[in-house]
């Protein structure tokens, strides 16, 4: 029910799936005839959300959810983030992530840390290959002290923002 609150709030913020920064990134790669592979299989995500599933303590949730949760309530915090990454402030992604952890550290432990601690690696090995790769991921992947860029720096390879 989250889910379809979130995709519905950001339709109603004029947010379309078709305009992410995935599928964007995928359309003009494709267009100019780049290869594309995902850091993740279908399957492994499939299986990743159906472990946290079976974990959802459904009760927990329910009296941890909001009662004023409204479509105008989720669209405004989506307009909100997408404000503050647009302006390179991480604080406002990392308060949400920071929350998430407390709420449901499990929950957050398989979506972040293990999720951006395998992409690191993969990230590390590939750079020993000669060429050029660019790597996309979502916007809560780069932030807080699980992020990607986090868990690549103690790898010893640096990022930098660019706009």
């Amino acid at each position: 029910a989250t889910t379809r609150l979130a995709i519905d709030s950001g339709k109603a913020n004029g947010m379309e799936v078709g305009n992410g920064a995935d599928m964007v990134l995928r359309h003009v790669a494709q267009s100019q005839g780049k290869p594309v592979e995902a850091l993740e299989t279908l399957e492994s995500q499939l299986a990743m959300f159906t472990r946290i599933a079976g974990n959802v303590d459904r009760a927990q949730m329910a009296a941890q959810a909001p009662s004023s949760l409204s479509e105008q309530a989720v669209a405004g915090a989506m307009a909100g983030m997408q404000s503050a990454w647009k302006r390179g402030d991480q604080a406002v992604l990392v308060s949400l992530l920071d929350q998430f952890n407390r709420s449901s550290p499990a929950t957050y432990r398989m979506l972040f840390t293990d999720r951006n601690g395998r992409w690191a690696d993969w990230v590390a090995a590939r750079m020993q290959t000669p060429g050029v790769v660019f790597v996309a991921v979502g916007a809560g992947h780069l932030a807080g002290p699980d992020s990607l860029l986090v868990q690549l720096a103690m790898r010893g390879i640096p990022s930098r923002r660019v706009n």
